[in-house]
Formats: C-alpha cells, structure tokens, sequence
C-alpha cells in the first residue's frame, strides 16, 4: 500500500463516507436523491469530458471514471440550474477547491506507481488471495483502474485537464455563471 498523505487522506474519507452510507442505510428515502444525483454528475462529466473519451489514450481511464465511480442508473431529471443553486446553497466553495487538489494530488501519486512493473505484478499475485476473502469486487475495481492509468503512458494532460475544467466550472458556478458547464468559451 501506498504511504503519502493523500492515499491517508483518501483512505481516511472513503472509511468515512462508508460509515455515513451506513448510517444513511436505515433512511431509504435518500436512495432516490443519491441516485438522482450520481446520475447528474455522471451524465455532466460525460459532457465535460468527451474529447478525453474519444482520445485513445485517455479514453480508458476516462471510461474507468465514468463507469466504475459514476454510474446512470435513474430516469429523472435534475436541471443545471438546480444543480448549481444546490451547489451555492452548500457553500462548500474551498471545500470543493480542495478536493481537486487531493484529486490531483492522488492522481499524480498513482501515475507514479503505475509506472513500477513490481506494483503490477503484486496487484495481480493478489488476485486469488483476495477472491478467497471475498473482495474479488474490489480487486477487480483496483485492476480496472491500475490498467486504465496505466495505459495513459503519463497522466499530466489528464490531470491537467481535469483540474483545469473544474476549478473553472466551480468559479462559474460561484460567479453564478447561467451556463457554467460550457466549455466552449472563455
């Protein structure tokens, strides 16, 4: 396992998060809300980032992204506007600022370790061991992802993008910006 501060910090907040689904577990009336939500945001990226999707390089881990931490799976709408007065209303500005720092900082971090073969190779010797615990799930959840970024052969432009499109798009949202998912201009 990787030790840095930001796979701390991750592993920190994902332990977290699993503690708030649980509790949350008992309230099913949020289920539809989440899912509402996840289907949004899935569907917003998917439109931010196309052009990373039609690339070769950059359209495995992309997809990764979309598919395995985003996934469609409801038939309502939520509009942009609700999406962003939402947004405002939780005024989670530097927050949110922050979490695409520890995204990218992640992002580098990983690019670093998808690099060592020695990395791969215990990734997959770990496979049968973690069939028998029964995380064969996120085993293949980790070896999707290892060979998505893998494949990009350097993740600087992916990240680069990423962080530029949504430090711009929170700026926008916060500018209260009609439009502020439209790349296309300045």
């Amino acid at each position: 396992m990787v030790n840095s501060p930001a796979a701390t910090l991750l592993w920190r907040e994902i332990e977290r998060t699993s503690a708030y689904r649980r509790s949350q577990g008992a309230d099913l009336r949020l289920a539809p809300t989440i899912s509402l939500l996840s289907a949004w945001q899935s569907e917003r990226l998917a439109r931010t980032y196309a052009d990373l999707r039609a690339d070769p390089r950059h359209q495995p881990a992309t997809e990764f992204f979309l598919n395995d931490l985003y996934q469609i799976a409801v038939s309502d709408r939520i509009t942009e506007a609700d999406y962003c007065e939402a947004y405002r209303r939780c005024d989670n500005c530097a927050g949110r600022k922050h979490q695409i720092e520890l995204i990218c900082e992640l992002g580098r971090e990983l690019d670093a370790v998808v690099a060592k073969p020695m990395i791969y190779a215990a990734l997959r010797l770990a496979r049968r061991p973690a069939q028998l615990a029964g995380l064969h799930e996120l085993q293949d959840f980790l070896e999707r992802g290892f060979s998505a970024y893998r494949h990009m052969k350097g993740a600087k432009e992916f990240l680069d993008t990423i962080e530029a499109r949504e430090s711009r798009i929170l700026d926008r949202i916060y500018a209260r910006d009609p439009r502020p998912f439209r790349l296309d201009r300045r």
